[in-house]
């Protein structure tokens, strides 16, 4: 497909880095990372793939602190989601600025999808693979991956393929088991998406009805109340149409697990029309024999074979098969087949089917449906595209792979990657849990209409933890609250600390013991603290920071650089007559330097991606912000009057200073031309006031500064009509 984009090499953990061109210019500034997957490794997604999204400068191996400093700032005006299947929680995430958000799928399905929408200013990239988002998946596993590139112009890809796609992740959303807000933010996340997608005009609706190559989004669901289950075979059956077809490939690295001759996937893949004498082939995984080293044994049990050469009527000894080994010359590791695909051909056009369903039952949605996603792709059977045939794409040799025997075991243990989690649902009267890192308060939601389970207990989900008092148990907590929630005042010692999942055990009505995990997450991002570089922040380090022109990462680079080449120290201080005299007390010098840092602040503020997120963040939460400035100047005055007694001077110095981050802050906003972000603005300046109202009563100013505070509170009404208010005193 020309709109692919074929450019990216390497490992798929590229495909996550913004463009580096467009018809349009650049990618842009990250807004949003939605992505979805079955087995999950958090540590891996914070290190590797969110990284690259967010387009950080620093990575773990430069310096951690700069690192999660960076990551945080980006985070907080960004928005990233993962949809992990329930029982794949990976509760050893490291911050809460993203969402990890358990998927229960209906009916012992699971969510078995991985799918990424990654939305930068200018461009949305689709991601539609085979692969978990784990280190397997993107750095060992044979697999295929999709890579499509979405922007305002002619020569992106069209629109309803990237809106089909969203509209799968945002009907995922009901199969969430988090709490209300987490799963607003996703859903606003999304639909920011698609937003965006509507705006770009440029773009093209579709592909034209006869355009070659093409594609479309095949998901699979389960049923739902008043629908049917999607199926992706069936979707592919219809795609097809009325072609006959002379060649059907199924490569797989699972096929679930039945009993019986009879496959109902290969029976439903036999409504296919096909062409007198079409053939059929199979790709599959598989290693050498212990005792034969000449012969390879397949990876899927004999009655899939079976299955298959039945429904051909051919011998199971005669089925065409490929048997994708574990390492190829010259390869320095095992690589497990996990690649999924239907390849359909006939007519002089090729089909390919390829994403996350394997060749099983829930797989492919007959029966009960997984939810899962995928691209189809139509193209004629003998063009190449950047010199490959649609049948090239698939990760297996056709000359060295075809094996003329071999052995199909009984049984077969799938891969790592598909094997099912020792975690098990939680009983229905648990829901999720919510944390406050500035309260060290965690919640637990559980609903009143279900029964409690005779003994239970709520634990740290790590190692070993069964052997501490549990944090939440039976004998605390007899009973659902009334308001169904359970709250827990946890040491301040864990303020700060980013709890993602918690261990419940429970015995079951047979008297088992049984152990899941429960997610956390965050009512609202207030909730989260800052890094730790950042909780006691001064005035004065905020200052110096903005002064220097570097973003807070570099800064804290800096820092540490300047700490470890400083070998005079502060004694080399009284040998410079420069700085022989400490003048950074002065009045007039603290002003000057307040001055200029508002201005830097005032433009980082202009500067910022224009959502409601990443304002919100800058103006309240950043720790070089214009709130985090004001609550380090009253921490400095009322440390100073504590320590001095009468401070007035000190008093005066910040009801002037909060009066000028107001006073910039109006500016700014005057100066936006979406005017619907100003509220924002007006709500930080009056909270700022309120401060301040406070300090009045405790120094009681001078005429003077009462009239500059009424002037500067006057002069905020003009710029901002709807801001202001409060009284200077």
């Amino acid at each position: 497909m020309p709109r692919n984009n074929t450019k990216i090499a390497g490992t798929l953990a590229n495909a996550w880095s913004a463009p580096p061109e467009l018809p349009v210019g650049a990618a842009g500034r990250p807004l949003v990372c939605v992505a979805s997957t079955y087995t999950f490794h958090a540590p891996f997604f914070e290190s590797e793939l969110l990284p690259r999204f967010l387009g950080l400068k620093f990575d773990e191996t430069e310096g951690v602190r700069p690192f999660v400093v960076e990551r945080e700032q980006a985070l907080g005006i960004s928005r990233a989601c993962v949809l992990v299947d329930a029982d794949h929680l990976d509760p050893s995430q490291t911050t809460l600025r993203w969402d990890q958000l358990p998927v229960r799928m209906p009916g012992g399905a699971v969510q078995h999808s991985k799918v990424a929408v990654l939305v930068w200013e200018n461009c949305v990239r689709l991601i539609v693979a085979s692969a978990n988002l784990t280190r397997q998946g993107y750095r060992r596993n044979r697999e295929i991956a999709s890579v499509i590139d979405f922007y305002n112009h002619e020569t992106s890809a069209p629109r309803k393929l990237i809106l089909d796609a969203t509209s799968f992740v945002r009907d995922l959303s009901s199969f969430v088991r988090a709490s209300d807000a987490a799963v607003e933010r996703f859903r606003q996340a999304v639909e920011g998406a698609r937003s965006r997608l509507r705006d770009w005009r440029s773009m093209p609706a579709d592909f034209k009805p006869r355009e070659t190559p093409r594609a479309i989004f095949v998901g699979g669901l389960p049923r739902r109340k008043g629908g049917m289950a999607q199926s992706p075979l069936d979707q592919l059956i219809n795609q097809w149409g009325n072609r006959r077809a002379e060649e059907i490939t199924v490569m797989t690295p699972f096929v679930g697990d039945l009993e019986g001759p009879v496959d109902p996937v290969v029976e439903r893949l036999m409504q296919l029309p096909r062409a007198r004498g079409a053939a059929g082939y199979l790709v599959v995984p598989g290693q050498p024999s212990e005792r034969d080293s000449t012969r390879m044994v397949v990876g899927l049990p004999r009655r899939f074979l079976v299955a298959w050469a039945s429904a051909w009527r051919k011998d199971p000894n005669s089925v065409d098969t490929y048997v994708v080994p574990l390492c190829r010359q010259g390869e320095k590791a095992n690589r497990d087949l996990h690649a999924k695909g239907v390849l359909v051909a006939g007519d002089g056009m090729e089909m390919l089917l390829c994403g996350s369903s394997n060749f099983s039952p829930h797989g492919m949605g007959i029966g009960v449906a997984n939810a899962e996603a995928n691209l189809c792709y139509t193209d004629e059977s003998s063009t190449k595209r950047s010199g490959l045939l649609l049948s090239d794409r698939l990760p297996v040799d056709w000359k060295l792979d075809f094996c003329e025997s071999p052995i199909w075991p009984e049984m077969a243990d799938p891969i790592e990657d598909e094997q099912s989690s020792t975690n098990q649902a939680i009983p229905a009267a648990f829901l999720w849990a919510v944390y406050n890192q500035r309260t060290a308060v965690l919640i637990i939601a559980m609903d009143t209409q279900a029964p409690l389970p005779v003994e239970w207990s709520v634990r740290w989900p790590g190692e070993g933890s069964e052997r501490t008092p549990p944090l939440l148990d039976d004998q605390a907590l007899p009973q659902t609250p009334p308001d169904g929630r359970a709250v827990v005042q946890l040491s301040t010692s864990l303020r700060g600390a980013n709890i993602a999942g918690l261990r419940l055990s429970w015995r079951d009505e047979t008297g088992v013991m049984k152990s899941g995990l429960m997610p956390v997450h965050v009512e609202a991002t207030e909730d989260l603290l800052p890094p730790d570089e950042f909780r006691s922040l001064s005035a004065r380090g905020i200052v110096e920071c903005l002064l220097s022109g570097r973003e807070p990462a570099e800064w804290i680079a800096f820092m540490e650089g300047r700490q470890l080449g400083d070998r005079g120290g502060s004694a080399s201080r009284e040998f410079e007559s420069l700085r022989a005299v400490d003048t950074s007390s002065y009045l007039l010098y603290r002003t000057r330097r307040l001055g200029a840092a508002l201005t830097a602040q005032g433009e980082r503020l202009l500067h910022t991606t224009r959502t409601q997120e990443a304002l919100n963040y800058r103006l309240r939460q950043d720790p070089l912000g214009p709130l985090m400035l004001a609550e380090a100047l009253i921490r400095e005055s009322e440390a100073a009057e504590l320590n001095n007694g009468n401070h007035e001077g000190d008093g005066s110095m910040l009801l002037f200073s909060l009066a000028e981050v107001n006073l910039m802050l109006a500016h700014v906003a005057r100066r936006l031309a979406e005017v619907r972000f100003r509220v924002f603005f007006q709500e930080t300046i009056e909270q700022i006031d309120r401060m301040s109202d406070e300090w009045v009563k405790r120094v009681a100013p001078s005429a003077s500064l009462s009239g500059y505070l009424l002037a500067v509170r006057t002069r905020c009404t003009d710029l901002l009509p709807v801001a202001g208010g409060g009284n200077a005193g």
